[in-house]
C-alpha cells in the first residue's frame, strides 16, 4: 500500500518501508508531546480546582456577608417596627387626650352656662328681694307710723281721762 506524505510542502509516495521510518520518529516525538500534554492537564486540573476553591470561598464569603446583610435588614425592621409601634401608641395618646379635652370643654361650657343661669336667677331673685324688703319697709313705716299715731290717740285718751 503505497501513502503519501508532505515533505516541504510537496507530496511524496511513501511505499510499505518508508512507513516504519517514519513511524519510529513520530513515537520519539509523541513522547515529549505526551509529556507536555500530561503537564498541561496537570496544570489544567491544578488551576480547576483552585478555581473551585476560590468560587467556593467567594460563595463562603458571600453567605457570611448576606447573613450579615439578612440580620442587619432585620434588626433595621425590628428597630423600624418598635418605632412605628412607638409613635403608634404616641398619636393614639394624642388623640385621646383631645377626646378628653373636647369633652371636658363641653362639660365646662355646660358648667359655665349653668353658672351664668344661676347668676342671672340669683340676680332676678335679689332684685326681687329688694323690690320686697323695700315693699316691707315701706309697709312696716306705714304701720309703724299708723301705729304711732293710735298710740298717740291711746295716750291722749289716757291724758284726758285722767
Amino acid at each position: 500500500m503505497n501513502a503519501t506524505r508532505v515533505k516541504g510542502g510537496l507530496l511524496v509516495a511513501v511505499g510499505p518501508g518508508d512507513t516504519q521510518r517514519q513511524r519510529r520518529p513520530l513515537a520519539e516525538g509523541a513522547q515529549p508531546l505526551r509529556e507536555a500534554h500530561q503537564r498541561i492537564e496537570e496544570r489544567f486540573g491544578l488551576v480547576q480546582r483552585e478555581l473551585t476553591d476560590s468560587i467556593t470561598a467567594a460563595k463562603q464569603q458571600a453567605d457570611v456577608s448576606q447573613a450579615a446583610a439578612r440580620a442587619d435588614i432585620q434588626k433595621a425592621l425590628s428597630a423600624l417596627s418598635d418605632d412605628l409601634a412607638a409613635a403608634r401608641k404616641f398619636m393614639l395618646q394624642t388623640a385621646q387626650l383631645g377626646w378628653l379635652n373636647h369633652e371636658l370643654t363641653i362639660e365646662n361650657a355646660g358648667g359655665i352656662r349653668k353658672v351664668a343661669a344661676a347668676s342671672q336667677e340669683l340676680s332676678a331673685s335679689a332684685a326681687k328681694l329688694e323690690e320686697t324688703m323695700r315693699q316691707l319697709s315701706e309697709t312696716l313705716a306705714a304701720q309703724l307710723k299708723d301705729l304711732a299715731n293710735r298710740l298717740d290717740n291711746i295716750q291722749g285718751k289716757v291724758s284726758s281721762l285722767k
